[in-house]
């Protein structure tokens, strides 16, 4: 590759770690001279559009990126999965199975999707179609190609046909709410929780949702939705840009600079944080001023409107003490995974003089004078801990006030939630997370009158 030398002015590398290029904001670079101009800026990752992976070649978009050193954050798009005839549904399958391959093969799990608008439309941003005549008799006219309950539910069924794909493949397909002005062409589902109502039958890490401030912002729950997401570990991707007024003839070209609109990026930025995502952030502009500056130009800006009003806030809140640090949490309880636990308890019975006793739902526990603990049967015991532990695995139990929220931070903070919070007894909330390198962790929160 040629002119891929990096800028020295640039920030450091820790700084733009995050920092993703979604191509659509230098719409007038071919895919090759993005990604030059993501390595001369010091960005380290690129979101990429189809169509310029398609003028270069897929396998051929595949090395360029991989030669330069970037990583592929998402791919952009999938979707319009809205018709309602055979022919129609047969299109958008084939070319959503298409960009599943390709997500796959530029190395990539996230496909965004924008879900399609109204089979009314004639085209994004155009018209609507007419309505059909009416029947003889008829005293008025209906049109299914108008009618939203029945379009969002073909997406939910298209989603049922596609995620089985998606899943042989490692891709996740990504929900993308878009701003209702464009729910009659563009996209039926307006609103983060309309996504993850939608996303819900599917595991997390087949259908996940992206978060886009430009589409979200004005979403008077969007603080309670981002958490759920969060929660359920669907966020898949974070873009950030600005809605900034007049709006242009075509309003999807009324984005801007982060720092030159409306949105509160800050305020969204620390929701998302908060919510445990630690991915990259894409920034997506369109906007015909944007396209027609010099890419170097525009990469510059987007940079330091990184640093100033996106990077600050990127840290997820934890739960401070009165000096600032997160309070400590002490270990309550201990368990030692083993497949036998009888043999097993006998074992630190004789060589530790531990005290060991039998329970009557047949937890074999024990007790070393200060610490008590256990020994989980991984062959009889508690199905939904035998399916996450393995033998000799050794799990301290930590109760919290809030369970939900140790999870969206223990994410945060490089965490995996391998068993969702389940109630292990009455008022008795257990959830297991494995931390980076493999150690493991209860969570728990006890119901008291």
């Amino acid at each position: 590759m040629t002119a891929c030398t990096p800028d020295p002015a640039a920030p450091s590398p820790s700084d733009l770690a995050r920092l993703s290029l979604n191509t659509a904001t230098t719409k007038a670079w071919t895919l090759r001279e993005a990604v030059e101009g993501a390595v001369r800026a010091g960005i380290p990752a690129i979101g990429l559009w189809r169509d310029r992976v398609h003028e270069a070649g897929l396998d051929e978009s595949a090395r360029i990126v991989r030669e330069a050193g970037l990583r592929v954050s998402s791919l952009c798009r999938g979707g319009f999965l809205t018709a309602d005839d055979a022919a129609g549904v047969a299109a958008a399958l084939e070319d959503n199975r298409a960009a599943i391959v390709e997500a796959a093969t530029l190395g990539t799990r996230e496909l965004v999707l924008v879900v399609g608008g109204l089979p009314a439309a004639s085209a994004p941003g155009g018209p609507a179609l007419p309505y059909p005549g009416a029947p003889s008799g008829a005293e008025g006219l209906r049109d299914p190609a108008r009618d939203v309950v029945a379009t969002r539910q073909r997406v939910a069924d298209r989603l049922g046909e596609l995620a089985p794909f998606a899943a042989e493949h490692d891709v996740r397909l990504v929900l993308e709410p878009l701003h209702p002005i464009f729910a009659a062409d563009r996209a039926v589902i307006s609103t983060l929780g309309q996504a993850l109502d939608l996303a819900a039958p599917f595991p997390a890490e087949t259908v996940g949702v992206v978060i886009d401030t430009y589409h979200v912002w004005w979403d008077p729950d969007l603080e309670r939705q981002i958490a759920r997401a969060g929660a359920e570990g669907r966020i898949a991707g974070y873009q950030v840009c600005d809605w900034v007024l007049p709006l242009a003839a075509d309003p999807l070209l009324s984005r801007g600079h982060v720092g030159d609109g409306y949105v509160d990026v800050a305020t969204i930025t620390r929701w998302v944080a908060q919510a445990g995502y630690t991915g990259d952030v894409e920034v997506e502009i369109f906007n015909r001023q944007i396209w027609d500056t010099p890419g170097d130009e525009t990469l510059a800006t987007l940079r330091d409107r990184y640093l100033r009003h996106v990077l600050p806030f990127l840290a997820a809140g934890g739960t401070p003490s009165a000096s600032g640090r997160t309070s400590p949490r002490p270990i309550g309880h201990l368990d030692i995974a083993s497949t036998d636990p009888g043999t097993t308890s006998r074992f630190f019975r004789e060589l530790l003089g531990w005290e060991i006793a039998e329970r009557a739902n047949g937890y074999t526990s024990f007790t070393d004078g200060r610490l008590t603990g256990g020994f989980p049967d991984l062959v009889h015991g508690f199905a939904p801990v035998r399916r996450v532990l393995a033998a000799g695995d050794v799990v301290p139990y930590v109760e919290t006030d809030d369970l939900d929220d140790a999870l969206v931070r223990a994410r945060g903070l490089g965490g995996e939630v391998l068993l969702a919070p389940t109630e292990a007894a009455p008022g008795h909330w257990l959830a297991v997370v494995r931390a980076p390198g493999g150690a493991k962790l209860a969570l728990t929160r006890i119901e008291r009158p």
